[in-house]
């Protein structure tokens, strides 16, 4: 759409109603465009970053651990001010990794909700995907926080709610903490 300022008092009568009615036009055909999707792989999985979800990748920042934490609890980088926790997901999924290959830090979310995890391959966009009718098997970890899986780009995409998945494993070890006091 050729683009059209306004000045006070140029557009008047019918040019105005013409030009108001390109701009609904312009909309409407807008909205039927889909959203580019961005998905990350974790070894053979293929997660799909949650609709409306804000992601961004960072480089390699430095990363504090925190002593007496799982393995798979790397620790915490400052992003912009606030402290983001990282995850290695491969380790929480026992996914065998290549670590030779150049590590990154997505980030998912933001804000208080911020969670980093660490990725050995970019994201890919996916621009048109297809919910699949039967959902395909899924690992045990994933079960709760695996909503729908889609195909796109020759590719078994599984939608990864990261919400429920980070939640869930806090909980499972607020269960195991207890049989571990150091009291």
């Amino acid at each position: 759409m050729e683009q059209q300022y306004i000045k006070q008092g140029q557009i008047e009568g019918d040019s105005l109603s013409d030009y108001v009615e390109s701009l609904y036009t312009a909309l409407k055909d807008d909205s039927k465009k889909t959203v580019p999707r961005y998905g990350f792989q974790v070894g053979y999985l293929n997660l799909l970053i949650g609709a409306g979800v804000r992601s961004e990748l960072v480089k390699k920042s430095s990363i504090y651990p925190l002593p007496n934490t799982a393995d798979w609890f790397q620790g915490l980088i400052n992003l912009r001010g606030s402290l983001v926790p990282v995850f290695d997901i491969y380790q929480i999924l026992d996914i065998e990794q290549d670590k030779r290959m150049k590590s990154h830090l997505l980030i998912l979310d933001t804000d208080q909700q911020a969670v980093a995890v660490s990725i050995r391959q970019l994201p890919t966009i996916l621009d048109d995907i297809r919910p699949l009718p039967a959902m395909p098997t899924v690992p045990d970890a994933l079960i709760e926080s695996v909503g729908n899986a889609y195909s796109g780009d020759h590719t078994t995409w599984l939608e990864f709610d990261h919400k429920v998945f980070f939640s869930q494993l806090a909980q499972n070890m607020a269960e195991i903490l207890p049989e571990h006091s150091y009291t």
